[in-house]
């Protein structure tokens, strides 16, 4: 309330009132009983405005044939035998809260598909996870079972090199160079190519290095069973 006070004579209405600041404080209860129900008055007709907007949107949420491609003014002859059609005030008004609500349709449709995205992405690395996995699991047998062949291999050609070497190989102090030459005359040389050359000579170095032992542990025996044979026997007497 806006008062604008002009000089005049006192009203004969106050003077019953003698203080001028009694006045005063009437004036402004006066003043601030209207603001207050004025702004009441506010109140209760947005809030009239709010629930009439919430019943014209629950019309539009009730039909189900409303999508995110629909127009106002091909769809708004559907909805005017509806009581609630009538209560937003104005065509404009009413075209406004149509597409705030088809935009909520747009929003919610982007949500779903995002979510329907991110669960067939989850999905698609789990399989590719799974897939890698299997594939790993199926490498690693496949090379288990590759090292198990090699060196089953491996251990049947050096049975074979071994036998070889037992057959023609039975001087300890023959040289790997001598031997090859006597080794690869045989047939059995050529099953062998599993074996590196490194390993070969392995193989003959402990070969001969038995046969020596051996033959010295054989000459040992021999001189135990001389009869007389001391510390003071010389080799001739031997």
């Amino acid at each position: 309330l806006h008062c604008k006070l002009t000089k005049r004579r006192p009203c004969r209405h106050m003077s019953f009132l003698e203080k001028r600041s009694e006045r005063e404080s009437i004036f402004n209860d006066f003043v601030d009983e209207d603001r207050l129900r004025q702004q009441k008055r506010r109140d209760e007709e947005a809030s009239t405005v709010v629930k009439a907007e919430k019943e014209f949107t629950d019309m539009l949420k009730e039909d189900k044939t409303l999508t995110t491609r629909s127009h106002w003014k091909k769809v708004k002859d559907d909805f005017k035998d509806d009581d609630r059609y009538h209560v937003v005030d104005g065509s404009d008004r009413r075209e406004e809260l149509f597409k705030i609500y088809r935009q909520r349709l747009v929003d919610e449709k982007e949500a779903l598909d995002r979510v329907e995205r991110e669960r067939e992405e989850r999905v698609a690395a789990s399989i590719k996870e799974r897939t890698r996995q299997v594939e790993l699991a199926r490498n690693e047998q496949l090379r288990e079972v590759e090292i198990g062949r090699s060196n089953h291999i491996k251990e049947g050609a050096e049975q074979a090199m071994k036998a070889l070497l037992a057959d023609l190989v039975r001087d300890g102090e023959m040289d790997w160079g001598s031997a090859t030459s006597v080794l690869k005359r045989d047939h059995r040389w050529n099953n062998l190519d599993a074996l590196t050359r490194e390993r070969k000579e392995k193989i003959f170095d402990d070969h001969c290095s038995d046969l020596r032992t051996r033959k010295r542990a054989f000459f040992t025996r021999l001189l135990n069973d001389i009869p007389g044979l001391t510390l003071a026997t010389s080799w001739k007497e031997v």
